[in-house]
């Protein structure tokens, strides 16, 4: 099995969150190692977010961020 990512925030038996390097879509399955024992997960929702336009508001400075990149 290879890591697809990190759990982040509080992770509960019944939900984690995390970050994901690679693609991870919707009815796939992750596994999470714990202190007891390994857990499997269903992944229910995606988000694909960019925090470095959040804040951007229109089209001219969004492509100015993305090609300064």
């Amino acid at each position: 099995m290879s890591e697809v990512g990190i759990v982040v925030g509080e992770a509960r038996p019944e939900r984690i969150q995390f970050l994901a390097k690679d693609v991870v879509r919707v009815g796939e399955f992750v596994t999470v190692d714990t202190i007891d024992g390994r857990v499997l997960y269903l992944v229910e929702s995606s988000i694909l977010e960019s925090k470095l336009l959040s804040k951007v508001e229109d089209y001219i400075t969004a492509m100015e961020a993305k090609e300064g990149e």
